[in-house]
């Protein structure tokens, strides 16, 4: 049988009593750090978001530069005897 934990009833009755104004003011502080909260997964949401797409204009500049070198490479590739050739694979 499982018995329900609802706190120690000391603590319940030496409890101290708050006034309106400390409810208010708490409540009013759980409200702020609600906002702050969502301040703070926006942020994280928009520095993750920049994080890709620096990310993916790195590699899309990656990929320019290796099909650019590619192409030089073509371009050059009638200079040079193949490398099979050179090896007798050929």
């Amino acid at each position: 049988m499982a018995s329900l934990n609802l706190g120690s009833p000391r603590k319940t009755l030496f409890q101290k009593q708050r006034s309106n104004n400390e409810r208010i003011q708490n409540f009013s502080l759980e409200r702020n750090n609600g906002l702050n909260n969502r301040e703070k997964i926006q942020f994280e949401h928009d520095v993750e978001t920049s994080v890709r797409t620096m990310e993916r204009e790195q590699h899309e500049q990656r990929l320019t530069n290796l099909r650019q070198l590619a192409d030089k490479l073509k371009d050059n590739d009638w200079k040079y005897t193949p490398v099979e050739k050179l090896l007798g694979l050929q």
